[in-house]
């Protein structure tokens, strides 16, 4: 259980009472606005929601991508030769 609040908590709760009853339901959780809201979800195990853009693009501008990337870059370049998934 998890205790959040702004609506992830109600989504955390509907995740936890499916399990008490045994249903294999799935959740789709929608329309949250942050990205520590998804954070959230995703740790309450949430295999799928909704966002808005401006979400999705502050999670993928996140400086830790940029740094991600370029080193997954560098090392594929350094396997590979090329910077292309095709020769």
């Amino acid at each position: 259980m998890c205790n959040y609040g702004d609506g992830v908590e109600a989504v955390c709760d509907l995740i936890d009472m499916l399990a008490v009853q045994g249903m294999e339901a799935k959740v789709l959780a929608a329309s949250f606005k942050n990205v520590d809201q998804v954070h959230k979800l995703i740790l309450a195990g949430i295999p799928a929601m909704t966002v808005g853009p401006d979400v999705i693009r502050a999670m993928v501008d996140h400086p830790g991508t940029e740094i991600a990337v370029n080193e997954f870059t560098q090392n594929w370049k350094a396997a590979y030769g090329r910077e292309t998934l095709f020769a």
